[in-house]
């Protein structure tokens, strides 16, 4: 039988009935293909016509199309007897739909017969220039079948962007992932970027741009909140730009790696390493607990042997033995700080939380150890968790137990600096803006310090140095700080030196005290009774940022008007009145759908009328043309709120400026 060097193409069902084909495949089978299937049939059947062809083909093609997704490509010899160094037809299928595969074949040489496709490639005489040119053509339709076919059975979701980042191609897979009424709202010309971690969308962005403005793939992480309720998914993408001949921008190409269950695994190891530190520190506290509760018992069974039963001191005496002994089996529940929670941050006086965990540090450190304080006698505020910063210390205490020879020595060491000045060189986080003044704070050890070919990998996931046979480490210590870090919004690093020691060094801005924000204006004034109706009215789902600006104005006697449907928010807007008014208007990240369509709706240039925008988990460059033509200021959640107050209060009486 003459075979065909064209790619045969095939659409068929599970059972390999056939829907249809590619004139190739006519033109091969044409015996078959041109006249009716036999009467037992409807359709012509793909394995049969194979083992019409060759019979020993069949023990190699399953039963079922469907398995042919489960394994590598199947390779049919044209010649069985040179199966080893032959040609045949490489088979590969592709899932089309319901019960629908796409078959290929592909006229391939068998992997003996590569060395010989690579010599008669580099011998372009006239006479063989057409075998060449035809077994590099058969070679390239082999390599895209491969493509497609790894592409098939990459973890994770494919998918096909334009330039403008809207979404092409969505295939099953990215379907499972986000779900029905995010694929609605995408169908609907939703803008996923929308849906970004606020806290993320800041690097995505930096990702989008490097990936447009080169030729290599680019690869970030960020979380996607979803619309359809409190689902987060933690992404990896892998992104690749489409170009043309001439070099312009097509569009993307990407996968989306499913990181969320991985992120869960890895927030419960952190706890787990946090529970592994403080059982240490629970056995020793339960340890000198129990001596001094054994001393109370001792010295009441003392009295009461030279006391009588009948004396009214041999009761007492009783009583304190009784209630000690029960004291020692409540000794065990210290272990209840391994159930703490991670706090939330605010400000407080770093020099007080690190005095006050100098307890908990001398417990974790051998009894030999030399603990040196260099701490100033003045305030150093700021905004940290205090049980992030008790889990830092106890890491650095744990790291630096095991280090430690005898007699060794901690330091911790409080200053204010300067980072005009001060040398940032030693710091590998960048979580804090790096202007005026700030507070360092050092953990020093004089252990055999940190060899330089492992500091960048030491603030890595489950990097450790530590034997297992003689330490329990799980290498998330310092892993932990950095996401400390980040959440805080402080910077780390490290100076060490061979032989001299190790200092972990902290530095966090410093703030003032009128940098917490407390809701409350700077000067309070009576303003009830001044105006006929609420002057200021509230549409939206109130926030942290706008509930203490509310709370601001309530002080100082202006009534809120809180409208609850865009109805009475369009009757308020298109009220007349020449007093002064103010609209409050704030959105959560899933209102972001109806959020943009309510603010183009309104008209807010009427006299005497200020707009104000509060958004929260919404980026607010999709509202930046908003600024300043419909809404006069947006209101940020890291703003002062008597800033605020104050600049409303100004508007609706401008008496009090």
């Amino acid at each position: 039988m003459h075979f065909s060097m064209e790619t045969l193409q095939f659409a068929i069902h599970e059972d390999w009935s056939i829907c249809s084909f590619s004139p190739e495949a006519r033109k091969q089978f044409y015996a078959d293909l041109n006249r009716d299937p036999p009467p037992s049939r409807s359709k012509w059947n793909l394995r049969e016509l194979l083992g019409r062809t060759e019979p020993a083909w069949l023990s190699d093609l399953p039963k079922s199309a469907g398995t042919l997704l489960q394994g590598d490509r199947i390779f049919l010899p044209w010649d069985v007897s040179r199966k080893a160094h032959g040609m045949g037809w490489s088979v590969y299928a592709l899932p089309c739909g319901r019960d629908l595969f796409s078959i290929t074949l592909t006229p391939t040489m068998c992997p003996s017969g590569e060395a010989k496709l690579a010599e008669n490639s580099l011998s372009f005489d006239g006479a063989g220039i057409q075998e060449v040119v035809r077994e590099l053509f058969l070679r390239t339709q082999q390599q895209e079948a491969r493509f497609q076919f790894f592409v098939r059975h990459l973890p994770g979701a494919h998918f096909k962007q334009d330039t403008s980042y809207r979404f092409t191609l969505i295939n099953s897979a990215l379907e499972e992932l986000l779900g029905n009424e995010p694929l609605r709202e995408l169908s609907e010309e939703g803008q996923w970027l929308d849906w970004v971690h606020p806290n993320d969308h800041e690097e995505l962005l930096r990702n989008l741009k490097r990936c447009k403005s080169a030729n290599l793939p680019s690869s970030c992480r960020f979380r996607l909140l979803l619309p359809d309720g409190d689902r987060v998914l933690h992404l990896m993408e892998l992104r690749i730009p489409v170009r043309g001949i001439d070099g312009s921008l097509n569009g993307y190409e990407g996968l989306w790696l499913d990181l969320t269950r991985e992120e869960l695994a890895q927030q419960h190891l952190q706890h787990s390493a946090w529970k592994d530190s403080l059982a240490q520190i629970s056995g020793s506290l339960s340890h000198d607990f129990n001596n001094m509760l054994t001393g109370l018992v001792s010295l009441s069974e003392l009295m009461m042997m030279d006391l009588k039963e009948t004396d009214e001191h041999y009761e007492i005496a009783s009583l304190i033995k009784s209630t000690t002994n029960q004291a020692k089996e409540l000794s065990g529940r210290i272990i209840s700080l391994n159930r703490e929670e991670r706090g939330r941050p605010q400000m407080c006086n770093l020099a007080e939380l690190v005095s006050a965990q100098l307890d908990l540090i001398r417990i974790v450190l051998p009894k030999d150890t030399t603990i040196k304080l260099d701490i100033p006698e003045e305030e150093f505020p700021v905004r940290m968790d205090m049980v992030s910063l008790r889990r830092i210390l106890v890491n650095f205490a744990t790291n630096a137990r095991d280090v430690l020879e005898y007699k060794g020595t901690v330091e911790l060491k409080i200053r204010k600096v300067d980072f005009s000045t001060y040398d940032c060189s030693c710091l590998v986080s960048n979580h804090c803006q790096r202007k005026g003044e700030a507070v360092e704070f050092v953990f020093a050890d004089n252990g055999p310090g940190i060899p330089p070919e492992i500091i960048s990998r030491i603030f890595g996931a489950y990097f450790s140095t530590k034997d297992c046979t003689t330490s329990s480490g799980s290498g998330l210590g310092l892993y932990c700080l950095t996401q400390f870090a980040r959440d805080n919004h402080f910077d780390y690093g490290v100076r060490t030196q061979m032989g001299e020691g190790t200092e972990m060094v902290l530095i966090f801005p410093l703030l003032c005290e009128d940098d917490e924000p407390t809701g409350e204006s700077e000067e309070e004034l009576n303003l009830n009774g001044s105006f006929a109706e609420p002057p200021v009215a509230l549409y939206g789902v109130s926030n942290s940022a706008t509930n203490a600006v509310l709370a601001g104005l309530r002080r100082q006697g202006i009534e809120i008007c809180e409208l609850s449907d865009e109805t009475d928010l369009k009757d308020w807007v298109e009220k007349q009145t020449e007093v002064p008014r103010t609209l409050l208007m704030a959105f959560a990240y899933h209102d972001h759908k109806r959020a943009r369509r309510t603010c183009e709706s309104l008209e807010l240039d009427a006299p005497g009328l200020q707009a104000i925008l509060s958004l929260q988990g919404l980026d607010p460059e999709h509202f930046s043309d908003l600024i300043g033509e419909k809404f006069d200021s947006l209101m940020m959640a890291n703003a002062k709120p008597s800033a605020n107050v104050k600049k409303i209060v100004t508007h609706l009486n401008p008496a009090a400026s």
